[in-house]
């Protein structure tokens, strides 16, 4: 969850208690349609969270947003960004199934598959899929199209498609953990891979993207990481204890001081 009070709250990413992970995606193409007239209607900074508490799996997600008509309404981020919560959402559980929901004119762009492994911001998931057939067949690894000379590379820019397309051949080419431990420090050296360095503005832009958290979901041992770009620690939050009593924090509010990363969102 991103925000604060004066704000309002946003869920970006999260687990809940039946191993239903959900990432939003920032998606510069997302066209959610009117918001005028008669319907059913959410918040784009509600989306994550709603899908969080009604589902518990990917295909009961999948399935509810093929055969209900909601429209997605998008509205600011609660940072400092001035940024449009234009999202699509990336979905994985304990059944080792993923899914992708795009919204395009309105309307929901579903995939579904345990082989979609891998999605980034841009381009479409469409195209992502093409890119993935490319490469695979580049890499060697197409049964029914073998190459004599695979060649074994992969772009290393910071763009949505490059990183893209380097998480696929990392993960293409990683060999399966045996362990749960292992598979974890695997699943984090492989989200470093694909990061963007703080301050990387090759383009001299005015705003500059670069990756500012990361989070890491065991959907079977329900154990959800978060990880921050300015600190060296990594929060972890367990479902999977029987929990019967609840407390409050009181977190005490102190004088701020200048941010180490005053980018609140990004990659």
């Amino acid at each position: 969850v991103m925000g604060s009070d004066k704000k309002g709250y946003a869920a970006v990413d999260g687990l809940n208690e039946a191993g239903l992970a959900v990432n939003g995606l920032y998606d510069s193409h997302v066209s959610y349609g009117p918001t005028d007239g008669e319907g059913q209607f959410l918040s784009a900074n509600r989306w994550v969270q709603f899908v969080l508490d009604r589902f518990a799996n990917v295909q009961q997600a999948i399935q509810y947003f093929a055969t209900h008509s909601i429209t997605i309404v998008s509205e600011l981020l609660p940072d400092t960004s001035n940024t449009q919560s234009h999202l699509h959402l990336a979905l994985s559980d304990a059944d080792g199934c993923s899914g992708v929901i795009e919204v395009r004119n309105g309307r929901f762009e579903l995939y579904e598959s345990p082989q979609d492994t891998v999605v980034t911001n841009q381009p479409d998931y469409k195209t992502q899929r093409m890119l993935t057939a490319y490469w695979q067949y580049i890499w060697g690894k197409r049964p029914n199209a073998p190459v004599e000379h695979p060649v074994f590379s992969a772009p290393g820019g910071n763009s949505a498609t490059q990183r893209f397309e380097r998480a696929s051949y990392y993960f293409t080419f990683a060999q399966p953990a045996k362990k749960r431990r292992e598979a974890v420090y695997q699943a984090k050296s492989l989200v470093a891979a694909c990061s963007v360095p703080v301050y990387f503005n090759p383009y001299c832009a005015e705003k500059a993207s670069y990756t500012i958290w990361t989070n890491l979901a065991d959907h079977r041992k329900k154990v959800y990481s978060l990880s921050s770009t300015v600190t060296m620690n990594t929060l972890s939050l367990h479902f999977s204890p029987e929990l019967t009593t609840s407390q409050r924090l009181l977190l005490q509010k102190e004088k701020a001081t200048k941010s180490a990363c005053p980018i609140e969102s990004g990659d």
